[in-house]
């Protein structure tokens, strides 16, 4: 079975901790240079922003009340987009996204620049298929 995953929003799943904030888990010492702007940003393009992250219970809910303080609110915390549940036919564990953000991939290194540049490319990519 084929799916068209061209009518669905594109999908930015972005884990917290190194990535949208500096932390000594479980504690949260600042945002991450630019992440709350590129987040922000990156929604007003139309990407649907998850926050995929290993935190649970308290933690989690810590980080979440965190960046609404900040000026962000996530559009969903470790779950699937309901119409990406629906063409699959089932949910997956694994976060179903277009774009993954995550200080633990290969390569990856979240530096001062890295969301101004993620904000730049990713913006020019916005409504491609």
């Amino acid at each position: 079975m084929k799916f068209d995953v061209t009518k669905l929003r594109k999908v930015i799943a972005c884990d917290f901790d190194g990535c949208i904030c500096e932390t000594n888990y479980p504690d949260i010492i600042k945002p991450m240079p630019h992440a709350i702007w590129a987040l922000n940003t990156l929604q007003q393009h139309g990407y649907v922003i998850i926050i995929n992250t290993c935190r649970v219970g308290v933690y989690c809910d810590d980080a979440i009340d965190y960046l609404y303080n900040q000026g962000f609110v996530p559009d969903l915390v470790n779950e699937n987009m309901k119409d990406r549940i629906k063409m699959f036919g089932a949910d997956s564990k694994k976060i179903s996204a277009d774009i993954y953000i995550d200080d633990r991939n290969y390569g990856t290194v979240i530096d001062d620049l890295f969301w101004i540049n993620a904000v730049d490319k990713l913006t020019s990519m916005a409504g491609k298929g």
